[in-house]
């Protein structure tokens, strides 16, 4: 069995959907990891929704292209959690959950305290945005 294919077996039996490179390190070198990775999201296993961060995927009903299993916030979320970063609701959405404002946010955002984020996590044109205490 390739490295492709076990990790194939590893991304199915796995219960998470949100994986980053760090996830399949044991598999082999760096090189192999991402051949193997750019295999499966060739194959419509996995779709990459930034860089290392990549998510399982299932077929489109309407298209038959490969989406992901969970929406984009919640990729968002378990993304950053695994990535060790601290976080909680953008201010919109934070104020939208305590019944300060009726509008429905529309963009998915962070907040993340003094951290900045660089990383971009994308799924077609939706983005998730990351607010901070320098902005």
């Amino acid at each position: 069995m390739n490295i492709q294919q076990r990790m194939k077996l590893s991304v199915a039996n796995n219960r998470d959907d949100v994986f980053i490179r760090a996830d399949f390190k044991k598999f082999g070198s760096s090189a192999q990891i991402s051949r193997a990775l750019i295999g499966l999201v060739n194959e419509g296993k996995l779709v990459k929704v930034g860089r290392a961060v990549y998510v399982k995927a299932r077929p489109s009903s309407i298209s038959g292209n490969p989406v992901p299993t969970i929406p984009l916030a919640q990729i968002a979320q378990k993304a950053l959690i695994k990535l060790g970063v601290s976080f909680s609701l953008g201010k919109q959405q934070a104020a939208y959950q305590r019944g300060e404002t009726t509008q429905i946010p529309i963009e998915v955002a962070f907040h993340t305290g003094i951290r900045r984020i660089s990383r971009k996590l994308a799924l077609g044109n939706k983005v998730v945005h990351f607010e901070n205490n320098h902005a």
